[in-house]
């Protein structure tokens, strides 16, 4: 077989495959997203997608690796679990729930000191933001671990 066609006919397996996964999450639709999603292989079912789809890394190597993967993850799951909620920032009265991340060790997250002593503040929101209080609440509860990835813990 040519590389052109084998590439074509795994390319339509693919698709074919991805149009599989959603005939069978359709059955599951009338259920809650907290009682679809319990694992990470029910937000890449629900998306349709494979973890070589998302994840940069199949096998990362050290914590720059695990981080990204962390990333790309959190924001898949961050859409699955929104069901294609997009939150409007522009929309001060539409609610919208930012996980706060308080169980972190000093120097994990975004910090730097200096000689001089400066107060900021920010209202910018975490970029996983849920449509709802229970939504951030499952989504921590079930990917704590990739959330500390994520935080450089």
């Amino acid at each position: 077989m040519e590389k052109e066609k084998a590439l074509e006919r795994l390319t339509s397996l693919e698709n074919e495959a991805k149009q599989l996964r959603k005939i069978i999450e359709s059955g599951d639709s009338d259920k809650p997203i907290t009682e679809r999603v319990k694992s990470k292989h029910d937000v890449f079912r629900i998306a349709g997608l494979t973890q070589e789809d998302v994840l940069p890394y199949k096998d990362p190597v050290n914590k720059r690796q695990a981080y990204l993967n962390a990333c790309a993850f959190l924001d898949l799951m961050n859409e699955v679990m929104n069901e294609g909620w997009v939150p409007d920032y522009t929309n001060s009265n539409q609610p919208k729930w930012n996980l706060w991340f308080d169980n972190y060790t000093p120097g994990s997250g975004f910090s730097s000191t200096d000689f001089v002593y400066w107060y900021t503040r920010t209202g910018v929101g975490s970029r996983f933001c849920f449509k709802t209080k229970e939504l951030g609440t499952h989504a921590w509860e079930y990917f704590k671990d990739e959330f500390n990835k994520f935080l450089i813990k």
